[in-house]
């Protein structure tokens, strides 16, 4: 800055004695003219002479007076005009530098306020971003337990259907093996009351036979006895043998009679104990 008020003031001080020096040169030249002039009426007029050199003096003299009165107010305007023009730089320098530091300044804080605006972005993006996440892994956890629990149903469940399954066919066999065991015990109970028919019928006949015999056996001692009364001996014969096939017809009826109502007890016991096993 020194440097440069001191170029100005050098050019201004250059020009400023340039401009008095072609003063001093034009005021010389008419300073001359008028030497010359009053140098012919010095040679028309000797008395003047005196009076052109008092002149001449006072002419030298306020020329050299009017000169650097012109020089001084020449540098005052030049030093003013320098001045004014340093002046000037520097205020143009001062606030070229005031704007650049209001714009650095302001760039500063709008980049501050743009970073805050980004940082702010981001972190509501992030936050964002985290509460996602935080919804995506409860839902997935909200899911997984709800799955479980569905599985845990549904495993009780076919448990429950295998258990009952399971009771409904040990309850079938259970049923089955006591139908069949008390088929078992009717059917014994059956054969046994049959063949106790059967033996109560052989009696019967083994009796009826012994009696048949013994009245043959009758008949024929009356019919040796009574030699002489024939018919009646084959009287008696044929009425012991009619009564004895009557015996044996009473005989065998009264078997299959037997036999019929062994059979239907033995049904109505097995519909009874089949009715008490579906119920």
């Amino acid at each position: 800055m020194n440097k440069l008020l001191a170029v100005l003031l050098a050019t201004v001080f250059a020009s400023a004695t340039s401009f008095a020096a072609d003063t001093t040169a034009s005021t010389a030249s008419t300073v001359k003219t008028v030497k010359v002039e009053k140098h012919a009426k010095k040679a028309k007029v000797a008395p003047a002479s005196a009076a052109s050199t008092v002149q001449k003096a006072q002419a030298k003299k306020a020329a050299a007076s009017a000169a650097s009165t012109v020089q001084k107010a020449q540098a005052k305007k030049a030093a003013a005009s320098a001045a004014s023009t340093v002046q000037k730089a520097q205020a143009k320098k001062a606030a070229a530098s005031a704007a650049s530091t209001v714009q650095k300044a302001q760039a500063k804080k709008v980049a501050a306020s743009a970073a805050s605006t980004v940082q702010k972005a981001q972190a509501k993006k992030a936050a964002a971003s985290a509460a996602s996440t935080v919804q995506k892994a409860q839902a997935k956890k909200v899911a997984a337990s709800a799955a479980s629990t569905v599985q845990k149903a549904q495993a009780k469940k076919a448990a429950a259907s295998a258990a009952s399954t399971v009771q409904k066919a040990q309850a079938k066999k259970v049923a089955a093996s006591a139908a069949s065991t008390v088929q078992k015990a009717q059917a014994k109970k059956a054969a046994a009351s049959a063949a106790s028919t059967v033996q109560k019928a052989q009696a019967k006949k083994a009796a009826a036979s012994a009696a048949s015999t013994v009245q043959k056996a009758q008949a024929k001692k009356a019919a040796a006895s009574a030699a002489s009364t024939v018919q009646k001996a084959q009287a008696k014969k044929a009425a012991a043998s009619a009564a004895s096939t009557v015996q044996k017809a009473q005989a065998k009826k009264a078997a299959a009679s037997a036999a019929s109502a062994v059979q239907k007890v033995q049904a109505k016991k097995v519909a009874a104990s089949a009715a008490s096993a579906a119920k």
